[in-house]
Formats: structure tokens, C-alpha cells, sequence
């Protein structure tokens, strides 16, 4: 059930999916619930507007790196940035074929909402940091929703040919 939840939840960061439309029927899987992509990222963009910063913006590529690590979690119990591997967010989103100038990976375990995910996000200086920086204005989102853990990952990003002169990495805690 895990895998076709999180199948769901891909197809929705991917845009396969619009508002509280089904991904998972046309497919033959299980309707899919409101979309939790499209509501977190409102929500990401609500708190970046009234902070003065501009949107960010669906990247399916840094989807797919968030939904991989997001399930890869979900399966091993994780909760860190490093995969058991040792990948880094680095390794992920340039496997994804996702070149960045600057990116930042924001992860949050056992919040329901994307209210709860993005305060506790708030709440914690680095995570703060990187969904607060303006260097960034793509986004992919990934989630595991299982009822007992839900695992949300997302992927910021800004492509190499935006360069700033800038350039960060995830909140290292």
C-alpha cells in the first residue's frame, strides 16, 4: 500500500494530476486524496510571499529526486539527508539530471499537514534558511503518507545558467 500511496503522491509532484483530481484511477490504482504537492507548495509560497520573496516553482526533475528519497526513507525508516549508501542531495537531484547553481533539501517526518511541515520548517534555523532563500525558484516535493509516519521531502533549486555568484547546500544539522 506504501509504494501505491507514494506512486500517488509522484504522480501529483509531477503534475500528472490537477486540484483534487485522481492521478491513481486513470491508472487502475486507488483514488488519490487532495493533492498534498499542489497544497504544500501554496503553502511554501504563502510563507515565502509574506517574507517578500519570490515563488518558487515545480521542477519534475527535483520531484523525482524528492519522491526517490522520500520512499527510500519511508522504506529504511530514515530521516536524514545522507542515503544508506552515502548519497548525498547532491548525488540525487544530478542523477535526476538536475544540473544546480544552488540547491537546499528540506525533510520533515511525522507531520500531517502542509501547515504542520512547513512551521516545523520554520521553526528550525536551517531549514528555515533554505526555504526562505531567494536564490532558489524551483521546487519538487516527494511524500511518503503512510498514517503512522509521513515522510515529506522537498527539493529546492536554481539551475546553473541563473547563477548569482551565489552558491549554498542543504542545512547540514
Amino acid at each position: 500500500m506504501r509504494h501505491l500511496i507514494s506512486l500517488a503522491f509522484l504522480c501529483m509532484c509531477l503534475g500528472v494530476s490537477v486540484g483534487l483530481t485522481s492521478c491513481a484511477s486513470s491508472m487502475g490504482l486507488a483514488p488519490c486524496q487532495p493533492n498534498p504537492a499542489h497544497d504544500l507548495l501554496a503553502e511554501i509560497n504563502r510563507i515565502r510571499a509574506i517574507e517578500g520573496i519570490p515563488p518558487v516553482r515545480p521542477n519534475p526533475l527535483l520531484a523525482q529526486a524528492a519522491q526517490a528519497h522520500a520512499v527510500n526513507l519511508g522504506e529504511r525508516e530514515g530521516n536524514g539527508h545522507f542515503g544508506p549508501e552515502g548519497s548525498t542531495p547532491l548525488d540525487r537531484i544530478s542523477e535526476a539530471g538536475y544540473l544546480p547553481m544552488a540547491f537546499g533539501e528540506n525533510i520533515a517526518w511525522g507531520t500531517f499537514t502542509p501547515q504542520e511541515t512547513v512551521q516545523a520548517w520554520m521553526d528550525s534555523p536551517g531549514h528555515r534558511m533554505v526555504l526562505l532563500d531567494p536564490t532558489y525558484d524551483e521546487l519538487g516535493l516527494g511524500g511518503v503518507l503512510n498514517p503512522r509516519r509521513p515522510i515529506w521531502v522537498a527539493k529546492f533549486g536554481a539551475r546553473r545558467e541563473k547563477a548569482t555568484g551565489r552558491c549554498h547546500s542543504w542545512p547540514v544539522r
